[in-house]
């Protein structure tokens, strides 16, 4: 969405950015040829959830760990 978004409104950024793909147990990565990225982005990791439910300390910087955590939106399908 991102890639896109920032392609249609042809958008040039001050500096990089990577989009990480937190990815459920069953989810097949999305394969993207490095031609089709934007003039910004620096490819990112497929990262996969572990056993607990959770994508843990995929990032760390600084002292500082990130975590993520799967969530429920009113507007999905049960």
């Amino acid at each position: 969405m991102i890639r896109t978004n920032l392609k249609l409104t042809q958008m040039s950024l001050r500096g990089k950015y990577t989009a990480h793909e937190l990815l459920l147990g069953n989810d097949t990565p999305y394969l993207c040829d490095e031609s089709d990225l934007h003039a910004n982005e620096v490819p990112g990791r497929d990262i996969r959830i572990d056993t607990d439910g959770f994508w843990q300390n995929f990032e760390e910087s600084d002292g500082f760990k990130i975590h993520a955590a799967p969530i429920t939106h009113r507007g999905e399908k049960s």
